[in-house]
């Protein structure tokens, strides 16, 4: 696998495994196509009605946010935190606890789905190479 036909949607596998970037300008361009990635999934109809349902009735039925949750947030969290190990074993980045930057990455993505009026607005491609370029100076 070289950088130029990454597919983000590999990185569960490789783990064990050295990531075909080595410098911090392709950890930027990858962290960008993943965050991109990610907004366009958390805001797909699908997804937010799926969401909006979990949320109305986790009074009733709270397995159903546990479910939700295995399906979704955490399932992308544990992407993120395979991919920062191995950035951590190439000395990409600097912080060793790959839970915290994997929330440091995701989190503030889920308040453009969490914190809007009506239908979320997916944001612009500079707002997201923002946020990843703010990401990447706190943990390199």
């Amino acid at each position: 696998m070289t950088f130029n036909h990454l597919d983000i949607t590999h990185f569960p596998f490789l783990v064990g495994q050295a990531l075909p970037i080595q410098t911090r300008a392709e950890l930027r361009m990858v962290l960008v196509a993943f965050v991109t990635r990610a907004m366009h999934q958390m805001m797909a109809t699908n997804y937010l009605a799926l969401l909006r349902i979990a949320i109305s009735e986790m009074p009733h039925f709270p397995q159903l946010v546990d479910i939700f949750r295995q399906n979704g947030p955490a399932r992308g969290l544990a992407i993120a935190g395979q991919f920062f190990a191995l950035a951590h074993q190439q000395g990409l980045i600097c912080v060793a606890d790959t839970e915290v930057i994997a929330r440091l990455l995701i989190g503030p993505l889920a308040t453009y789905v969490l914190l809007c009026a009506q239908a979320p607005q997916l944001p612009d491609e500079a707002r997201i190479t923002m946020h990843v370029e703010l990401f990447l100076h706190a943990v390199c």
